[in-house]
């Protein structure tokens, strides 16, 4: 075989063997790049809330606003996720987060770093025959009424995608409810 055949054929082979490797560092990346990302774990303690009160409107309907003082601990301004879908009601005994239709809060609220700022939730109900709308100033019946909600939820919880924040906000009624009577309720009735 002649000399420019040998340069030729090893050219060629090297030039084979290399198209061959980038092929394969090309496909590996494009397989690598195509695998779904693992979502990182939710983060609890960036932004920590404690129950402060709570307060019921007796109106149109019996509305509960429930008061929390949020701490952002981290060393970044924050606001709580605009995004309605992102507050949910906590069910009691372990049995997850609802979508409550009648929940309104606080969405976007501002929470500089290291400080402390008031959120609220509220819940919106409807009067029924256990609680009728022209018993609404009766305070026993309300008493009833508001006693049954509230042990229809353990608290709220907001999840903040972006940042993967999960921030509770923790039942602290049952705490109150227990160091005082039921019918102490504070309540401001609607004009």
């Amino acid at each position: 075989m002649a000399l420019w055949q040998r340069v030729f054929l090893r050219a060629a082979g090297f030039g084979a063997g290399f198209a061959a490797l980038i092929a394969v560092v090309v496909g590996a990346w494009v397989l690598i790049s195509s695998l779904p990302d693992t979502p990182r774990s939710w983060e609890k303690g960036a932004v920590q809330a404690t129950f402060a009160d709570i307060f019921i409107d007796t109106g149109d309907r019996p509305v509960a606003t429930f008061k929390y003082t949020v701490e952002n601990t981290t060393a970044n301004d924050y606001f709580l996720p605009s995004d309605p879908k992102a507050a949910f009601v906590v069910l009691p005994n372990g049995k997850g987060l609802s979508k409550e239709e009648q929940l309104e809060w606080d969405s976007g609220a501002y929470i500089p770093a290291g400080q402390r700022v008031s959120v609220s939730f509220r819940v919106t109900y409807d009067y029924n025959d256990s609680y009728p709308f022209d018993e609404r100033d009766d305070a026993e019946k309300l008493s009833a009424f508001i006693g049954r909600r509230l042990k229809e939820l353990e608290g709220f919880s907001v999840l903040d995608r972006e940042r993967r924040y999960q921030i509770d906000f923790p039942n602290g009624w049952q705490k109150s409810d227990e160091s005082s009577d039921a019918s102490s309720i504070p309540e401001s009735t609607a004009e």
